[in-house]
C-alpha cells in the first residue's frame, strides 16, 4: 500500500502512524470542496484496507484522563460537553510530543463555522433560529474556559482564543465510537469529508483498533467519504461548518408557548416539501393536549413569517439560506399537515 502526501504536515502525520504500527492504504490528501479532503491513489476494491489505526494512535477520553490535567477535569466538571473537553484539553496542553505530528496536521483556520464568521455573516445568523443555539455554545465554551483556568493545574495561563478553536477543532471531526469509548479524535480519518451515502466504512476490532475500508469499489482521484449522519443543514453548519444541497434531513427548532422548543422535522417524501411522519405529530398533538392544531398552526405560522430574507454573496450566507429555506419548507409542510 501506498501512501502520498502533499502537505509535508500530513506526510509527518502519516509517517508517525506507520511508526506506531498502522496501515495506511493508497491515499492522498488534498484540496477539496470542504478544504481538504483524502483521495485514493489508485484503483480500490470493496473491502480493500485503507486505514488501520492502534488504540496509541486514538486521543481518547480515557488517554486525557491518565494526564494531571485530565484527571481534574474528569473527577471535577460536572457540565455537558464531558469528552469533548478532555479531547480540547490534549490539545491545548502539548504535553505529550508523540502526538505533535497529529496536532501540527490539524487546520490552523475553521472559517465555515459560525464560531468564526465575519460581523455581517454574524449579524445575518442572528436572524435565523441559529443565533438562539450560537449564542448557547459560546456561553458554554466561556464558562469551561474560567472553569479550566481557575481549576485546573497548568491551565491558568490558556487564553480564550486558543480554547476556543481546540473546541472547534474537536466538535467538528470527533467521531463516536460507542457507548464504551465515548468520543475520541481519530487522526487521519478525520480528514474525510462527509456524503450521505458514504463509500467508506469503519469499525472497532477486536483489540480495538480503528479500522477503515472501502464499501465499494473506488477509481483512482475518487475521494473517500464517510457520514456524519443523519442531521439538518442547520445542525451540519453549527458543527461542522457547511451545509448540503438538496440535503433530505430537514428541522427545524420551534418555541411552543408553555411547552418550550420542540423539533419539527420533514422528510423526503416525494414533493417539494416533503413529508410528515403522521405518528410525529400524533405524539405532538398529544404533548401539547386540547387545541393543539390551533397552537401549533399559530405557532408554525409566527415562526414561518419571522424567517429573514438572506442577502449576501460569501458561502456563509449560501450556508444560511439553506437552513432558512429548509425550515420554510419544514414549517410548510407541518402547515399543510395540521390543515389535513
Amino acid at each position: 500500500m501506498q501512501a502520498v502526501a502533499q502537505d509535508p504536515a500530513v506526510a509527518r502525520l502519516i509517517a508517525w502512524i506507520v511508526a506506531a504500527g498502522g496501515r495506511v492504504g493508497s491515499l492522498r490528501v488534498g484540496p477539496a470542496r470542504a478544504g481538504r479532503g483524502v483521495f485514493a491513489t489508485a484503483p480500490i476494491a470493496e473491502g480493500e484496507l485503507l486505514l488501520a489505526l492502534p488504540r496509541a494512535c486514538l486521543l481518547t477520553p480515557e488517554c486525557a484522563a491518565d494526564t494531571a490535567f485530565g484527571r481534574t477535569i474528569a473527577a471535577e466538571w460536572r457540565g455537558p460537553s464531558h469528552d469533548q473537553i478532555l479531547l480540547a484539553a490534549l490539545l491545548v496542553a502539548r504535553d505529550d510530543p508523540m502526538r505533535e505530528a497529529y496536532r501540527d496536521s490539524l487546520p490552523a483556520r475553521l472559517p465555515g463555522l459560525p464560531l468564526y464568521y465575519d460581523p455581517a455573516e454574524a449579524e445575518a445568523l442572528c436572524s435565523t433560529s441559529l443565533a438562539l443555539r450560537m449564542g448557547e455554545r459560546h456561553a458554554q465554551i466561556v464558562e469551561e474556559f474560567a472553569w479550566l483556568r481557575a481549576k485546573v493545574p497548568g491551565m491558568g495561563s490558556l487564553d480564550a482564543p486558543r480554547w476556543f478553536h481546540a473546541r472547534a477543532q474537536v466538535g467538528s471531526r470527533c467521531f463516536f465510537l460507542g457507548e464504551l469509548h465515548g468520543e475520541a479524535l481519530v487522526p487521519l480519518a478525520d480528514l474525510l469529508n462527509h456524503a450521505p451515502q458514504p463509500n467508506t466504512g469503519w469499525q472497532l476490532d477486536a483489540r480495538g483498533d480503528f479500522v477503515l475500508r472501502a464499501v465499494r469499489p473506488l477509481a483512482a482521484g475518487a475521494e473517500l467519504h464517510h457520514s456524519y449522519g443523519e442531521i439538518s443543514n442547520a445542525r451540519l453548519l453549527l458543527n461542522y461548518g457547511f451545509t448540503e444541497a438538496d440535503n433530505p434531513a430537514r428541522a427545524c427548532s420551534l418555541e411552543l408557548p408553555g411547552h418550550g422548543e420542540v423539533m419539527l422535522a420533514a422528510g423526503d417524501g416525494g414533493d417539494a416539501d416533503g413529508a410528515v411522519d403522521p405518528s410525529a405529530l400524533q405524539a405532538l398533538r398529544a404533548r401539547v393536549g386540547s387545541g393543539a392544531d390551533l397552537r401549533l398552526r399559530a405557532a408554525c405560522s409566527e415562526r414561518l413569517a419571522r424567517l429573514p430574507q438572506l442577502a449576501g454573496d460569501s458561502a456563509a450566507f449560501a450556508d444560511l439560506r439553506r437552513v432558512v429555506d429548509d425550515e420554510r419548507r419544514v414549517l410548510a409542510a407541518w402547515l399543510a399537515a395540521l390543515a389535513q
